[in-house]
């Protein structure tokens, strides 16, 4: 997707957003009154600090990973700081360093060293602040070769992987505030750094700010010689001499289970967190720790004023407390989410107003809500993010959220989802497109324009078609009259194969439930019938529906035998289709059996690796072909079969009836006639089908 620079003003590449608004006042300005107290206070805490004529201590700023600690770093805390004097009217300077990735104290004196001389030199300092990053591994040698053209001497042994230098020795910190970033990111021992730092404070005075996130600098140095350290803290506890101890299964999640892992990772923190080096080191280094707890808000907003595109900045300023509340929803406190969430939404509403120009608002402000939601939770490994990956279109989403609530089932974990973001109000909850380009960052443009189209569509008409709010929102939505219209017009729509197949299943679940509260009056028996015959005329009238599986999702199957047969009455109906659309493919396919079995396996492995390609109605043509193999090319054949179905996948598990029926025709063959070479041969072949659908069978039911 580029750059964030394409939707933002005034932004350097290694920063979101500017320190100026578009009005050129700095960000203290404008937003000094959004500023929290909480806030203040850690601005004066530092500001106080840096103040001080004499202290041996650093500060740390504390925080969640993505709460926005480098922002507020870059945008409020660096120019406050900047802006005091000292008693001979010379202003303070700050230096930025990022440990993200350092491997050396020596990678960390060289950042400092061109931090403090050679960046006072503005073309020089112009060229590396247009570097992203910060890191001296991969900023250092290309500002490093810049600035040996405006002769630099020392600069040349600087490239010398070999040549080592005290730098600290070289520099002097007078008026100048260090900030180190990215602690908990160091490759470096986080002791070692700290150590390193504390030579600049214990006996430099310098001033020094240490942003970080203490709770994943802890969790990295508990789990080194993670094992070891397990081993003792079971061997602390008394576990091992409970009687029951070691009669449950070791993945077994019940509470006996659980509280045992609960004590020894108890143990584990009780023992070594108190010997822990790191706060042995912190306590002689740290003076003050102010933990940021950002004002979301303000923060917002800012992000929002500074998008250069003025229809987008406008459209998002109109529905800040939507994006306010999202986020508050969101329980991630994670702004860097956030922004990237807005970059993406940039892309959609862009898009968007260029193919479909006079798309309603209200379809902008659901994708805008859409894009912010599922960002927070695929992006921050949310429960059931990995389900909405399933999901096909919003009218499957609709279909299911109404399922799990009209037949209280156990309900899928994007529930929650749908539960945390949306409310009754919402019409469009789900875009394909938007969760495409949030998870593997690809605009599809062949989904969002079809996805859009239809959603366009919709909105013209202004009212969705009433047997569609029948079968996606409840059928207790519907007033006394809309009730009486729908229930006999829709169910007629089922007897004609007039429904979409995949309605077919809630469809047919929801009559049956409507007859035993006695609100239809055709019995379950007859119902059935009339789904089964409707679906004979899917098979006439309808196209293949390729996400059929999808629909069947945290779905029971099983509830009662007549459910059952539906449910396998749509599966082969939705196979038939399949048949009728991929039949002349599949039979040009085979027409290079036997002459041409190279290219047969060419285009198996490039062009049908994840498509079912045998046809029960073609099933007697191909065992003649293969009966007429020659000896090694039946070999070749099987091991080709072995190859294409080693791996399972869902959508392959078309060919087991017909490979079955495939099965059958050799053995026949095999049997009829005395035993060769070529016999045996296929005999083997036969085998190896049928281990074939054995083994895919068993994945399945596992699966």
């Amino acid at each position: 997707m580029g750059t964030f620079n394409t939707f933002f003003s005034n932004e350097k590449s290694n920063s979101l957003l500017s320190a100026t608004s578009k009005t050129g006042n700095s960000f203290e300005d404008v937003n000094q009154t959004q500023i929290s107290n909480e806030t203040e206070y850690i601005i004066e805490g530092v500001l106080n600090y840096v103040r001080a004529s004499s202290t041996n201590y650093a500060v740390m700023l504390n925080g969640n990973w993505g709460s926005g600690k480098t922002y507020f770093w870059k945008h409020i805390l660096r120019s406050r700081i900047e802006a005091i004097t000292n008693e001979n009217e010379e202003k303070m300077r700050t230096v930025y360093i990022s440990l993200y990735g350092v491997k050396s104290i020596e990678e960390i004196n060289k950042q400092l060293f061109l931090e403090v001389y050679i960046l006072k030199y503005k073309k020089i300092k112009e060229i590396a602040e247009s570097k992203a990053g910060g890191r001296l591994t991969q900023t250092a040698k290309s500002l490093i070769t810049v600035a040996k053209s405006f002769e630099f001497p020392v600069l040349d042994k600087l490239l010398d992987a070999n040549f080592t230098i005290d730098f600290e020795n070289l520099t002097d910190f007078k008026n100048i505030v260090l900030c180190f970033d990215d602690l908990e990111r160091a490759s470096l021992e986080i002791t070692d750094i700290l150590g390193y730092l504390n030579n600049f404070v214990e006996h430099d005075n310098v001033k020094v700010l240490i942003i970080s996130n203490e709770k994943e600098v802890s969790d990295r140095l508990n789990s080194r010689n993670y094992e070891l350290k397990m081993i003792t803290a079971i061997l602390a506890s008394d576990i091992l001499s409970k009687p029951n101890a070691n009669k449950k299964h070791p993945n077994d999640d019940s509470p006996d289970t659980t509280s045992v892992r609960q004590e020894i990772e108890d143990n584990l923190r009780s023992i070594f967190n108190k010997s822990d080096d790191y706060k042995r080191i912190k306590e002689k280094l740290i003076g003050k720790t102010l933990t940021y707890s950002p004002n979301h808000e303000a923060m917002i907003k800012h992000i929002i004023d500074h998008i250069k595109d003025k229809e987008l900045n406008g459209f998002l300023n109109e529905n800040l407390d939507v994006l306010v509340s999202t986020f508050k929803n969101s329980n991630t406190h994670n702004i860097r989410v956030l922004k990237h969430a807005i970059v993406d939404y940039s892309l959609v509403f862009q898009e968007t107003s260029k193919k479909f120009s006079e798309i309603d608002k209200t379809i902008l402000l659901d994708m805008l809500i859409f894009t912010l939601a599922v960002s927070f939770e695929i992006k921050t490994g949310g429960e059931g993010s990995e389900e909405l990956e399933n999901i096909d279109s919003n009218e499957e989403l609709q279909t299911k959220l109404m399922s799990s609530l009209l037949f209280n089932e156990e309900k899928p974990l994007f529930v929650n989802f749908y539960k945390k973001y949306y409310d009754d109000t919402n019409k469009y909850m789900y875009f394909k497109f938007i969760e495409i380009l949030v998870r593997n960052g690809v605009f599809n443009r062949v989904i969002f324009e079809k996805e859009l189209s239809t959603v366009a569509s919709s909105y013209a008409n202004k009212k969705k078609p009433l047997h569609l709010r029948f079968l996606q929102e409840g059928y207790w939505t519907l007033s006394e009259d809309e009730f009486e219209e729908v229930v006999p017009e829709t169910y007629n729509k089922f007897k004609q194969g007039e429904i979409h197949l995949a309605f077919y299943f809630n469809g047919f679940r929801i009559f049956k439930l409507l007859s035993k509260k006695r609100l239809f009056n055709i019995n379950v028996s007859r119902i059935k019938e009339d789904f089964l015959n409707g679906l004979d005329l899917v098979l006439q009238k309808q196209e293949y529906y390729e996400h059929l599986d999808t629909t069947f999702l945290g779905e029971n199957l099983n509830e009662d035998l007549d459910t059952m047969l539906v449910v396998e009455k749509i599966e082969k109906i939705n196979k038939k289709l399949y048949e009728k659309l991929i039949y002349k493919e599949l039979h040009r396919l085979f027409q290079l059996v036997p002459d041409n079995l190279d290219q047969f396996y060419i285009k198996l492995r490039n062009q049908y690796s994840d498509t079912p390609i045998f046809l029960e109605s073609e099933i007697e043509l191909i065992s003649q072909k293969l009966i007429s193999l020659s000896n090694p090319d039946i070999i070749k054949f099987a091991n080709a079969m072995k190859d294409r179905y080693s791996f399972y996948r869902t959508r392959l598990k078309n060919d087991l009836e017909p490979l079955r029926l495939l099965q059958n025709k050799l053995n026949n063959y095999v049997a009829s006639n005395q035993l060769t070479l070529r016999i045996s041969l296929l005999e083997q072949l036969s085998l190896t089908i049928g281990k074939i659908c054995n083994d895919f069978e068993t994945r399945d039911v596992t699966n």
